[in-house]
C-alpha cells in the first residue's frame, strides 16, 4: 500500500492583470480544486504560505476511498513565465502534513 506520494507538476503561470501574485496564484489553486472535485475530491481550504522566501498558494483538500481517507496538500509556487505545483498525499494526515510542510521548504526552484 501507498502510505504518502510527492508529485511536481509546471505549468504556464496565469497571472491575472492588475492584481498582485498571490491572486493568481489563489486562481490557480481553484481552477485545480475545481477539477478535482469532479473527481470526488471535498473538504478544499486554501491559505497564503511561502515556500523559502517565495509567496505560494497552499490547498488542502480529500478525498474518501474504500480503505480510507486520502489526504492532500499541495503548494502553488510562481517562478518566471511558470507555476510549479508541488503535491503530497497520505493516508496518515496528522503524521505526514508537518513532514510535508518541511520538505516543501526545502524545494529550489531554478531556470
Amino acid at each position: 500500500s501507498i502510505d504518502f506520494m510527492t508529485i511536481i507538476f509546471r505549468e504556464t503561470l496565469v497571472v491575472l492583470e492588475g492584481h498582485e501574485l498571490m491572486w493568481s496564484l489563489k486562481w490557480h489553486a481553484e481552477q485545480r480544486a475545481e477539477i478535482l472535485g469532479r473527481h470526488g475530491y471535498r473538504g478544499f481550504t486554501g491559505a497564503e504560505s511561502t515556500v523559502q522566501s517565495q509567496q505560494a498558494w497552499r490547498l488542502d483538500f480529500e478525498k474518501a476511498e474504500s480503505w480510507g481517507i486520502w489526504s492532500c496538500r499541495y503548494y502553488f509556487i510562481a517562478s518566471g513565465a511558470f507555476l510549479y505545483r508541488v503535491g503530497f498525499g497520505t493516508i496518515d494526515k496528522a503524521g505526514m502534513f508537518p513532514v510535508f510542510d518541511r520538505v516543501a521548504q526545502s524545494f529550489t526552484i531554478t531556470e
